[in-house]
């Protein structure tokens, strides 16, 4: 009994190309697209008034602020912390999200407190201690953008801290 065989067209459709390369470009681009935060060496996404300058600033890109050191990044950031604890009196995760990233810009700010609360292991409303905001610019560094790439350390912070 002889065997038959059938050969299909294997030529792919020029449909299934232009799929290919798209989904292989897409798939690229997501995984080599470094964050906007880390290209800036501005972990939290400071924006800068467009007159006056960070220590360490070296350029604006768009609204936020570039600079020249991750650890000037975080000092600029550790600053703003403390203008809020000593100037408005925001010393609790919660009460420093709602004005760092308040819900009527568009922000997910609850989310974003409970990413904190769990990431640092503080209640939202309880007051935040000095060794308290190192891990909390750490976390808020990953909710700003660098997820899960381990873009930053907790002693780059201290460093920026330190700066302070």
């Amino acid at each position: 009994m002889a065997q038959h065989t059938r050969r299909f067209n294997m030529r792919p459709t020029p449909l299934i190309l232009l799929t290919t390369v798209v989904m292989t470009a897409g798939v690229f681009y997501m995984r080599t697209r470094t964050p906007l935060n880390v290209r800036n060496n501005n972990p939290l996404n400071i924006t800068a008034p467009r007159k006056k300058y960070w220590k360490g600033q070296t350029d604006l890109a768009g609204r936020f602020a570039v600079f020249d050191t991750v650890e000037n990044g975080f000092r600029a950031a550790y600053r703003n912390m403390l203008t809020y604890k000593n100037a408005h009196g925001l010393d609790t995760i919660s009460g420093i999200i709602y004005r760092w990233a308040p819900p009527s810009d568009s922000n997910p700010t609850d989310s974003y407190i409970n990413y904190l609360a769990n990431q640092i292991n503080v209640m939202p409303d309880a007051q935040l201690h000095a060794d308290d905001y190192a891990p909390l610019l750490l976390a808020m560094s990953v909710f700003e953008g660098a997820k899960g790439r381990n873009a930053y350390t907790l002693e780059q912070v201290k460093q920026g801290i330190a700066l302070a």
